[in-house]
């Protein structure tokens, strides 16, 4: 064996056995190594029997030699010599920081997570840096850690959570999403990329950012009223004045969506990834009124559409409008404008102000117990979208409820 050749097969050996015994030691089927600081460890690998295996636990803290240090890291090897597992159930500890983006691609399935990090990033251990992902219409990006997200059918996420890791999930099956108390959202809710299942989205009543009003079923960012993340259910309430960017990734495919008469501004690529969208319904009579950002619909990408079918999706208009769609930058890319009477959205889902599902004289104390400033959200009453909630209002609502 020449000299090169044998130095570089010798190499290969030493860093097989550095990966299989280079640990610090070994709890509960885990093998771990110490961090640069002495003070937190490194959860290196799992070295367990894998035939009994069906929950994995990444633990808050382990103890060791009377020492109790927090699990801050995940190796890259973590499943190396157990390629193909299956599991059940995977627990992220709290004190979880750093998760290489390779970690966990050795795992086949998981059903279900329980993600207790309070502020938990992905890391690639080649640039030093968060990984960079290309996202691709219906791609098959794996979540955090490389994992395979398919399957996953639920997600928990602890209530100290501050943040989440971009692409946590990837291509799930999870059907209902809550958003703790503490959680900043990505933008664009880009944790949850083409979720294509999801309808329930709820939010805490504690957190100061966000909103889940009316039971929308989306995501609402509570100080400008605008719309940041929506599912299949959700039905955009009439206090929502803007679409935020992409806001619609999540669910990719979804066929209907309807924007209220109170819309001011739709950001860029809003609905740039919703390629099986069927029908668009805008009830806005004087569209020059709504500031459109770049694609919102899609743009030509070499010399092909990408984005909403405009050949193809019904853009529903108020009567009297369709001139206007017609002659209106990126509206007129639709070829079905079709005018409506929205008899069917009317009223707006602001007349429910107390959010009970129904729209009645409950409604209208509520809007006189605004105006009279006892309590309520202001932003929910103003019915006719005029910026003011007075005796207008009120009268919306009676002419509702009498018609």
């Amino acid at each position: 064996m020449k000299p090169i050749v044998k130095s570089l097969f010798i190499a290969a050996l030493l860093l097989c056995a550095m990966q299989v015994a280079a640990y610090d030691f070994e709890l509960d089927g885990n093998a771990y190594n110490f961090n640069e600081d002495n003070e937190s460890v490194t959860l290196s690998e799992f070295v367990g029997n894998r035939d009994t295996l069906k929950c994995f636990v990444v633990p808050d803290e382990v103890k060791f030699n009377n020492h109790v240090y927090p699990v801050t890291e995940l190796g890259f090897w973590l499943f190396y010599s157990q390629p193909g597992i299956d599991l059940e159930n995977i627990y992220f500890g709290r004190n979880l920081r750093l998760i290489p983006v390779e970690a966990l691609s050795d795992v086949g399935s998981v059903k279900n997570i329980t993600w207790n990090a309070v502020n938990c990033v992905e890391y690639d251990i080649v640039t030093r840096s968060a990984p960079k992902r290309k996202l691709t219409l219906g791609g098959e990006n794996r979540g955090v850690g490389g994992l395979n997200t398919t399957q996953v059918e639920n997600i928990t996420i602890g209530n100290e959570v501050e943040s989440l890791p971009d692409m946590l999930l990837s291509n799930a099956q999870i059907t209902s999403l809550h958003i703790p108390a503490l959680l900043t959202l990505n933008e664009n809710g880009s944790s949850f990329w083409c979720c294509e299942k999801l309808e329930t989205i709820t939010v805490d009543e504690n957190n100061t950012l966000y909103d889940s009003r009316n039971d929308c079923n989306g995501v609402v960012r509570t100080a400008d009223n605008v719309l940041i993340m929506a599912g299949n259910a959700t039905k955009i309430p009439a206090s929502v004045t803007s679409i935020a960017c992409s806001a619609f990734q999540v669910v990719q495919n979804i066929k209907e969506i309807y924007l209220p008469a109170s819309i001011k501004h739709i950001d860029s690529r809003a609905f740039y990834f919703n390629t099986q969208l069927e029908k668009l319904a805008v009830n806005v009579a004087d569209i020059d009124n709504v500031e459109l950002g770049n694609n919102v619909f899609g743009a030509e990408v070499l010399d092909r559409w990408q984005g909403v079918p405009v050949n193809t999706c019904v853009l529903q208009v108020p009567n009297g409008a369709s001139a206007l769609y017609n002659k209106a930058d990126q509206w007129k890319l639709f070829r079905n404008i079709e005018e409506t009477d929205f008899s069917d959205v009317w009223p707006p889902l602001a007349a429910d102000v107390d959010g009970n599902g129904t729209i009645d004289l409950d409604d209208v104390n509520s809007v006189i117990n605004i105006i009279l400033g006892l309590n309520g959200n202001y932003s929910d009453a103003d019915v006719d979208f005029n910026g003011i909630v007075d005796i207008d209002d009120v009268n919306e609502i009676i002419n509702y409820i009498l018609k």
